[in-house]
């Protein structure tokens, strides 16, 4: 796991006899003994539907659209220029329309990136598409192998749920201050 990977999963780690705790949970020590305490379970642990609640999937659809919604309207406090990542994928399309309920398109920028951009069938060449269709001001980040590979290593540390801010990315840094946004 480590040499792989650069850290250790769950269910590893270097000391022998030594387990990890679930996520959401502590343990309690007293003089009757050591338990694991869960002090938080997702109500979707046992299945798709709540403590036996059942709810239609436009329910959870729309439940869905609020919370992203609301995440990216988070994400859009101040009165500054944002870069939105494309990737031509369903879940970058939802940020954009988010964003575009939100702001509309004043000073809309978009962000693809990769080796080339105009490989057929690619999620740069989708991007592009879906740009120009909402009128954005679309930019392509040309990624060298040898970038890709430098940045590798943040990619395995940060990624896999380490971080959720992006600045922590070194390449997103690059990307920010080559287009002049937030």
């Amino acid at each position: 796991d480590f040499l792989a990977n650069g850290y250790l999963t769950r269910e590893h780690n270097f000391i022998q006899n030594l387990e990890t705790l679930d996520g959401a949970s502590v343990l309690k020590i007293s003089p009757g003994g050591i338990a694991r305490h869960t002090y938080w379970e997702h109500p979707f642990k046992y299945g798709f539907q709540p403590h036996g609640q059942e709810r239609s999937q436009a329910a959870y659809q729309e439940q869905l659209a609020s919370l992203i919604r609301q995440a990216v309207s988070r994400s859009l406090r101040h009165d500054t220029t944002y870069g939105i990542l494309l990737s031509g994928g369903y879940d970058s399309r939802g940020i954009l329309g988010c964003y575009l309920e939100a702001r509309g398109q004043r000073e809309l920028h978009t962000i693809s990136w990769g080796r080339e951009e105009n490989i057929p069938g690619s999620d740069c060449v989708i991007a592009r598409q879906v740009a120009e269709k909402v009128g954005a001001d679309h930019h392509f980040y040309q990624r060298p192998l040898t970038e890709v590979l430098d940045d590798f290593r943040d990619f395995i540390l940060l990624g896999e749920g380490r971080t959720d801010d992006a600045a922590s990315y070194a390449v997103f840094d690059r990307i920010k201050k080559q287009q002049g946004i937030d």
